[in-house]
């Protein structure tokens, strides 16, 4: 049996980005009812629509599946300079969690 937060986090990565079922849909290349069935679980997509999903969201499939505690973060359009100071925000907050 697949992991139960699927649909929560399918649900929560279209919301989001700002789509509804329909538009997603549309992007993914399925009816807005077969979305509707992955985030109630009555259905879980195949790999090649995982894979989808995952760019989708720049998001890991395992993260999907829920073996993956680890978000990806996109930096698409930032600056390399914008990158490096999340990533220093990023280690400060993690040295400050050691604690």
């Amino acid at each position: 049996m697949w992991n139960v937060d699927f649909g929560n986090k399918l649900r929560s990565l279209r919301i989001d980005k700002g789509l509804n079922q329909t538009q997603l849909a549309e992007r993914l290349g399925v009816t807005n009812s077969i979305i509707s069935a992955y985030e109630t679980q009555m259905r879980m997509p195949s790999l090649d629509l995982l894979v989808k999903i995952a760019l989708e969201f720049s998001v890991s499939i395992d993260w999907l599946l829920g073996m993956e505690r680890i978000s990806s973060l996109d930096i698409a359009g930032l600056t390399n300079e914008q990158v490096l100071m999340i990533s220093n925000m990023t280690n400060e907050f993690r040295r400050l969690n050691r604690k």
